[in-house]
């Protein structure tokens, strides 16, 4: 493509007002217009000039003061570069007088960065050609800066050095050799061309993606992160071809690798970066069918190339293509040999956490980025390990009962006694002395008597019965170190409210272990459903944690930590749509904040619809991705699926869990019973 009007004769002044009627001398490659606009921007944003404007009628790219002035570039010269539109001559004037030495250095300085693909220097002007072209789009490369560099072509005396390696040739994403003088030139909003250029030599590669991963990295890493090595030559590869792996060295070599440092120089702090890593970059690399290849080293590459005084963990990154049948494996991760050889009690566990995290990432749902990493990562008011549980706190509580404070100060005995016999039934389950006395039944009372009333689920006194009741669990578990659930039980889960369950039978009583079975559960669900006389001389009875007058978190904290605590696959059963709300808290537990479990199977009774239950499931899981702490959640939500249950096994689990159903009705409608006694 050429801008050409040399047909056009200039003798006559055309009184046409379509500019290609025009008669023109002067022929311009659309490459070379590319980079004299380029230069002209350059040149506005150098420090040492400012303000540019362009004058097309008399060729003068103005500079405030100063100007550059296209001084031949048509047919007036006998190089063919000049008749094909490619080759322009340059100046700086001011004034009418030439720029001085200093200001024709700036001026090829900025011409080389303009991507003109050849630079002549004389002592009065520059000569810059541009190469024959194709199609001049595919020569611009864009960074997240907004930094727009141009392709440029291999230095003439040694081609091969600037390649590509050979066994990447056939890759389709390759990023384009480009040429800078300036290492201050800015390629993201941390990063700039210096942090992956090698300091001898000024031609560069580096993948836009990968420095766009990096910059996201620092945002939300809050600490400084050095680029100890990024993009390298062919003989410079050759060199260091014992410290990295092949694979590696080639990524290095195609601008698509890098290694970099943290400034907290500790293995928790370097495993942090890596997490990080993964779950930033990740998810524009799989859009493009790449993955992220994280590899964390501690040896003499780290300690030689090392910024920091005592830097010796570094972390490399590179990315690579996914085949077809690697869509699932788009992170990889290894460790250096002398970490292995050398390897320690710490590092065990902190390499075993890293690929649990890859596991969960390649295994599991939608990645668990909170919005605001500050609100929700805050320190939980139910104190330190108890981050999991899910309870909406400081909500306003609205609930009319005019006799509630009445109903407290009458039942405060009959609470005491409960808290008194819970206590009892407590202790009896642990070891003998294991329990402190003073300190459980303090707690107790403070989940049970010492706060009475309020709304179910919101309000002060809500909050305050949570903090109290959480206490009590937490408490109990950590004294007598025995977990509710083992990590080899068979979980399921189901809505216990449900009063004529059909899931009851099916969760319960076939080798596996619900919430029910819980010893812990069990004691609670007997205090909470006592009653009390009002009046010791009457017969009348009344609920002493009344849902209405007097509610407990009791039950959904056992729920909840039983959550916590399960492993493996976990089966929960879901009789009705309703199900997924009622179940929304413990659901969050298993799904978001329990790192032992692999798969979640929803179990769907007869009339549940599949496709109604799936979209429920996942509004509830992207609202959770958003919402959860990932310093301790999982890295990614628990792969579920949903099955059907066989109808014979539905009846038959009916039949099983006849008795509980019937206790459970008995419970609900005990005033019935009351009055049918009197």
């Amino acid at each position: 493509m050429w801008f050409r009007r040399g047909c056009i004769s200039c003798e006559k002044p055309s009184m046409s007002k379509s500019t290609w009627d025009w008669c023109a001398t002067r022929v311009m490659s659309p490459r070379m217009a590319l980079r004299l606009k380029r230069l002209a921007v350059l040149v506005k944003t150098d420090t040492m000039v400012k303000g540019t404007s362009i004058n097309d009628v008399n060729d003068y790219l103005t500079i405030s003061m100063w100007t550059i002035k296209v001084l031949k570039a048509f047919s007036d010269q006998s190089i063919d570069l000049y008749n094909d539109g490619r080759a322009i001559q340059l100046t700086y004037i001011k004034n009418g007088t030439h720029g001085d030495a200093d200001q024709m250095k700036r001026l090829a300085a900025l011409s080389v960065c303009a991507g003109f693909d050849f630079i002549k220097f004389p002592s009065t002007h520059i000569e810059a050609f541009v190469k024959e072209q194709s199609g001049y789009r595919t020569t611009l490369n864009q960074f997240p800066s907004g930094t727009v560099m141009i392709s440029v072509s291999p230095p003439l005396d040694n081609p091969g050095e600037f390649s590509y390696a050979e066994s990447l040739q056939h890759e389709s994403k390759k990023p384009a050799l480009i040429r800078s003088l300036s290492d201050s030139t800015p390629l993201s909003k941390h990063f700039k061309i210096g942090d992956f250029k090698e300091r001898s030599t000024s031609y560069l590669r580096i993948d836009s993606t990968l420095v766009e991963c990096l910059d996201m990295v620092k945002d939300s890493f809050k600490q400084g992160i050095d680029v100890l090595k990024a993009y390298t030559t062919k003989s410079t590869n050759m060199e260091m071809n014992s410290e990295w792996t092949q694979e590696q060295l080639d990524r290095f070599q195609m601008g698509q690798a890098v290694v970099i440092q943290n400034e907290d120089q500790t293995i928790e702090s370097t495993t942090k970066l890596t997490k990080l890593l993964m779950s930033t970059c990740t998810p524009a690399l799989r859009l493009q069918r790449r993955g992220l290849s994280l590899s964390i080293r501690e040896d003499g590459v780290c300690n030689q190339q090392s910024k920091l005084r005592g830097g010796k963990y570094c972390v490399y990154v590179g990315l690579y293509p996914l085949e077809r049948t690697e869509e699932k494996q788009y992170v990889k991760i290894s460790t250096s040999v002398k970490l292995m050889e050398t390897v320690n009690q710490l590092w065990k566990k902190v390499w075993e956490n890293i690929k649990e995290y890859r596991s969960e990432l390649t295994s599991g749902g939608p990645q668990i980025i909170p919005y605001n990493a500050e609100d929700v990562c805050k320190p939980s008011e139910l104190g330190i390990g108890n981050e999991f549980l899910s309870f909406q706190l400081h909500h306003f509580g609205f609930c009319l009962n005019f006799k509630q404070k009445q109903r407290c100060e009458r039942s405060m005995e009959a609470r005491q006694a409960e808290a008194l016999k819970l206590w009892t039934q407590m202790s009896s389950t642990a070891s003998k002395n294991t329990l402190p006395t003073t300190e459980m039944k303090q707690a107790i009372f403070g989940c049970l008597v010492d706060v009475c009333g309020g709304c179910s689920g919101s309000g002060r006194k809500w909050d305050k019965k949570v903090k109290a009741c959480v206490d009590v669990v937490s408490k109990y578990i950590s004294y007598t170190r025995k977990p509710l659930v083992k990590k080899t039980d068979k979980v399921s889960i189901f809505d216990t409210e449900n009063i004529q369950s059909a899931a009851h039978g099916l969760a319960c009583n076939e080798g596996v272990r619900c919430v029910e079975k819980v010893q812990l559960y069990s004691m609670f669900q007997s205090t909470i459903n006592s009653k009390y006389k009002p009046e010791p001389n009457n017969s009348i009875e009344e609920a002493l944690f009344d849902g209405h007058d007097n509610p407990s978190p009791l039950l959904e904290i056992v729920e909840q930590f039983v959550a916590k605590q399960a492993a493996g696959n976990v089966s929960v059963y879901i009789e009705s749509i309703r199900d997924i709300s009622a179940l929304r808290n413990i659901l969050k537990v298993l799904m978001i904040y329990n790192r032992d479990i692999e798969m979640v199977t929803f179990l769907t009774l007869t009339g549940v619809k599949k496709d109604k239950l799936a979209t429920a499931i996942q509004r509830k899981i992207e609202t959770w991705a958003g919402s959860a702490c990932p310093i301790w959640s999982r890295f990614a939500v628990v792969p579920y699926k949903i099955e059907d249950v066989h109808p014979s096994r539905v009846t038959r689990s009916i039949e099983d869990g006849r008795h509980r159903n019937k206790m459970k009705e008995k419970q609900r409608n005990w005033e019935i019973d009351w009055i049918m006694m009197t």
